[in-house]
């Protein structure tokens, strides 16, 4: 029905100008408003909104996006675990430029997303994790069976970490009574 409704008469022109009206106040103050404030005159609500998206879904509209996206791919880092910004945030961040990179049409190979995503990992308890993936042709070529494989590791890692117990020092002393043999302790002082 939408698609065979006349867009003439006096109940679109009515329609045209609330819509018109609407989007204005959206629009307003934000960098929208300077590409359709040729229309306040006409208040052609059908025009403004097209006008809108041809601008925002325009050529030059899609390379900034995926200039922004493979920008955002590049700056992140993931050093090791802070409060602000987790494991599970770093691959979350990728998953959804991987997104955006499809909804604009830019087919990404799985190694490149795979080998960025080790190239943004700079925690070093994780080395050996990377060069495992980079080992085997099913991590290389398959993102999600990577950022599955390290999150299972720094998962069990950081939940590992309290329950190692490690020996700070170790002190020697004993009996030295003459004529008996030496009965050397061992005394270690635990640190959590």
């Amino acid at each position: 029905m939408i698609a065979t409704t006349e867009l003439q008469g006096p109940w679109f022109e009515i329609d045209n100008q609330r819509v018109y009206d609407e989007f204005k106040s959206l629009v307003l103050k934000g960098p929208g408003w300077s590409f359709i404030k040729g229309l306040d005159r006409t208040k052609n609500g059908r025009d403004a909104i097209l006008t809108l998206r041809r601008q925002c879904e325009g050529t030059l509209a899609i390379q900034s996006r995926k200039a922004m996206a493979y920008a955002k791919i590049a700056s992140a880092h993931y050093s090791g675990y802070k409060k602000t910004f987790t494991f599970d945030s770093f691959v979350e961040m990728h998953q959804n430029v991987h997104n955006t990179l499809a909804e604009l049409n830019e087919t990404v190979p799985e190694t490149k997303k795979v080998t960025d995503f080790l190239a943004g990992i700079t925690d070093s308890s994780l080395a050996n994790a990377k060069d495992l993936i980079l080992g085997d042709p099913n991590k290389l070529e398959n993102f999600e069976a990577c950022q599955q494989y390290l999150k299972t590791l720094v998962y069990n890692k950081t939940t590992q970490v309290p329950h190692e117990r490690q020996v700070s020092g170790l002190n020697q002393g004993g009996n030295k009574v003459p004529g008996k043999v030496n009965d050397n302790k061992m005394k270690g002082t635990n640190v959590k």
